[in-house]
């Protein structure tokens, strides 16, 4: 019933008034509780509300931090087992607010990172160029379509969490060439995406594309928005997106803390 209530507003194009309420709803549940965290952290920049939500669907400044740290600590765990040089260059492609990106400079003293991270929402990327000043990570904007501002193979790995979700076929494989293209020959790339534990959002018609290893895409809002919502099955990136690519790992069942019930693919350059 919600998915399909969800769809009538999609296709009566009301989806953006209704996040708008239910973003004013959050803000009043969590007012308090905010202002009693944000005090507990002294000097830490919290993003403003609409650029939150609009990233993480999420306004609650306890779950940005804590689950943060724990996803920058989880990711990095990943791509630097594969990864053993002293000097890593590492970029989060789709940073949002800063939520993960912020922590990585603290998580291993033993190593030189150098972050980047890079953002289609030009409020988002301003905003951490103001309020994030850890490590030196470098911000800057990229559009809905390649290219990001990197020379080729430049970059150790990258990663992108809940990005792929929100973008059209077109835009996955034109995304993915392009984060191949900044990744230097033995790199890795990690994303994450909505597999199987996504599939009981599903509408009876999704399911049928989705088991038949098609990508799932509602649109009917503007492409690269948190209502832009993409679904991979397991058979569509193994045997059609990343076909042909080395992959690493594949977690269906990874930390919460990352992006909620998405799976995480991890693939290497060659």
């Amino acid at each position: 019933m919600k998915q399909q209530f969800i769809k009538t507003l999609r296709r009566l194009r009301l989806l953006p008034l209704a996040e708008r309420v239910r973003l004013s709803l959050l803000i009043m549940q969590n007012y308090r509780s905010n202002r009693i965290f944000a005090k507990s952290i002294s000097g830490f920049s919290f993003p403003p509300y609409d650029v939150a939500y609009d990233a993480y669907g999420s306004i609650d400044y306890e779950t940005y931090y804590m689950n943060g740290r724990k996803a920058a600590t989880f990711i990095y765990d990943i791509l630097s087992e594969e990864l053993p040089q002293k000097h890593i260059k590492i970029c989060e492609w789709g940073c949002g607010p800063g939520r993960i990106i912020r922590h990585l400079p603290s998580i291993d003293s033993t190593k030189r990172l150098e972050v980047y991270g890079t953002d289609y929402n030009q409020k988002t990327i301003r905003w951490c160029k103001e309020n994030i000043k850890v490590g030196d990570i470098e911000f800057s904007p990229n559009k809905l379509a390649p290219p990001l501002p990197f020379k080729s193979n430049f970059l150790d790995c990258l990663y992108s969490v809940s990005v792929y979700t929100h973008l059209s076929e077109e835009m996955h494989f034109a995304w993915l060439q392009e984060n191949l293209r900044v990744v230097r020959p033995g790199g890795l790339i990690l994303m994450t995406t909505h597999g199987d534990k996504s599939k009981n959002k599903l509408l009876h018609e999704e399911v049928d594309s989705y088991e038949t290893g098609k990508l799932v895409v509602r649109g009917d809002v503007v492409e690269g928005t948190r209502s832009y919502c993409a679904f991979h099955s397991p058979s569509f990136m193994r045997n059609t997106f990343l076909k042909g690519l080395e992959i690493v790992l594949h977690d269906s069942s990874p930390d919460p803390v990352i992006a909620g019930p998405q799976d995480v693919w991890v693939v290497r350059k060659t």
